[in-house]
């Protein structure tokens, strides 16, 4: 496999040139929003992306949403054995995509993900509300914490990932991420 040459993508690659990713459209009448249509257009690029060796993958701006992003997170988490750089800032990504990424990096399960930059989004340190928040992040809370907090605490345990750009995160998040990396001995870039 080492002869195969490894592929930086974009959304600018899409086919339609415009910088969005395509999904097909069996529907003209469709008056879906595009946060609902760029979700549907990760789930239709994870199949070509499956037996692809990209390694780069540049999906800054493209509105995922955190639907979109839970999908990525999965494909990451379970399918992924090629793509070693993330890019998502801009992508409208709240505490819900934050928290699959978190749940991502804390598994450490299959992923060779080493560079993510998911800042610029409209995740924080704020009460995050939902079941499916990292274990034990949950715990510590009383069951609420913000996806700055569960990718702060998954660091604790992540073992692949080297550099992480957040963008601008509060002085409570910047002091759970100084305390992961007191633990943590892969990471070598943090950006907040």
């Amino acid at each position: 496999n080492d002869d195969i040459p490894k592929k930086k993508i974009s959304s600018g690659d899409s086919a339609a040139g415009r910088g969005r990713p395509v999904a097909p459209n069996n529907n003209e009448d469709d008056s879906s929003n595009a946060a609902d249509m760029s979700s549907r257009s990760i789930s239709f690029h994870q199949d070509h992306i499956v037996n692809c060796h990209i390694t780069n993958l540049i999906l800054s701006d493209n509105e995922i949403g955190d639907d979109g992003a839970i999908l990525l997170a999965e494909f990451l988490q379970f399918t992924n054995r090629s793509i070693e750089e993330l890019a998502l800032t801009f992508n409208n990504i709240g505490n819900r995509g934050a928290s699959a990424f978190a749940n991502m990096l804390r598994s450490n399960c299959n992923t060779i993900l080493t560079d993510l930059s998911i800042g610029k989004n409209n995740f924080a340190a704020e009460l995050l509300h939902d079941s499916r928040t990292a274990e034990g992040d949950a715990a510590a809370s009383g069951g609420a914490v913000g996806g700055s907090t569960l990718l702060a605490n998954s660091l604790k345990v992540n073992t692949t990932l080297e550099s992480l750009d957040l963008g601008y995160v509060d002085d409570e998040t910047l002091s759970s991420f100084a305390a992961a990396l007191m633990i943590n001995c892969t990471m070598k870039r943090l950006v907040v």
